[in-house]
């Protein structure tokens, strides 16, 4: 990948799964990994250096956490996210925004980035929250909006084939679905957008939703089990929330140089 400009980069939320890759993605590019906790005193915040470009990947992003605690999460994932982004803006520092499918309400696929947001959680209301406040500044930003990013085989897989090769049933929901995402099409969506300082709304989507009922049929197959093992399941009997179980999840792709993103068979199985 191409380094960015002289000050280089920095990654806020640098010990989670997309910016502790990213920073090992991009290893020729002068980077600086800001270790603050967004729900402490902003005052108690390290000052921060120069820096070309800003990757914000920082947050509270489990949904029942977000909707159980919302004036806690609302403090990382709004207020002190806008404190940062002030701070980082009088800098001059191009901002990325990692925000979520989740600031829409699912009943559309394939939504567009021209789209209104209309979540129906906590986390999607703060993500479109900030998302707003953000653009509204007139200040050059980037949004990447995310589905469901994956990094490896779904750990429930381990759990289910361990279960299927002695001959026994599992049970795997048909009404939670999600649109898988390979972690490295994210990486290399981030960089592009940071070496060109492309402001606005962007989308990356899976290509399509997938169940975790069809997931673990598609299990059974690989392995060479009958797949009548695999029996499905309601999410919303076993007391997952509505909001948390959107008929749709994808997004629109925004065009990205260079990047495709594999079918979920693919980004599932492949590595497994």
């Amino acid at each position: 990948m191409k380094n960015l400009s002289k000050n280089g980069a920095l990654i806020i939320g640098a010990s989670g799964t997309i910016g502790k890759a990213l920073h090992a993605a991009i290893g020729g590019t002068p980077f600086t990994r800001a270790e603050l906790d967004l729900a402490d005193n902003s005052e108690h915040w390290p000052e921060f250096p120069p820096a070309d470009v800003a990757y914000l990947c920082a947050a509270a992003t489990k949904l029942e956490t977000c909707e159980k605690n919302p004036e806690a999460t609302q403090k990382i994932n709004v207020t002190h996210m806008q404190i940062l982004a002030e701070r980082l803006q009088k800098n001059g520092t191009f901002i990325v925004f990692l925000s979520s499918n989740q600031v829409f309400d699912g009943s559309v696929p394939f939504r567009k980035t021209t789209d209104a947001p209309c979540p129906v959680n906590e986390y999607g209301r703060q993500k479109a929250v900030f998302e707003a406040w953000l653009l509204a500044r007139n200040i050059p930003a980037a949004v990447l909006r995310l589905t469901k990013v994956v990094s490896g085989p779904l750990p429930i897989t381990r759990q289910w084939e361990e279960a299927l090769r002695k001959g026994e049933a599992v049970e795997a929901f048909d009404d939670l679905r999600f649109a898988p995402l390979p972690l490295e099409s994210v990486l290399a969506a981030l960089h592009d957008i940071g070496i060109k300082k492309r402001a606005g709304i962007f989308h990356l989507s899976g290509t399509h939703d997938i169940s975790y009922y069809r997931i673990a049929q598609m299990l059974a197959q690989k392995i060479g089990v009958d797949s009548a093992l695999v029996r499905p399941a309601s999410a919303a009997s076993k007391g997952i929330a509505p909001q948390f179980l959107p008929a749709h999840g994808t997004l629109e792709c925004s065009i990205f140089d260079g990047i495709t993103i594999p079918d979920p068979e693919y980004i599932l199985f492949s590595s497994s």
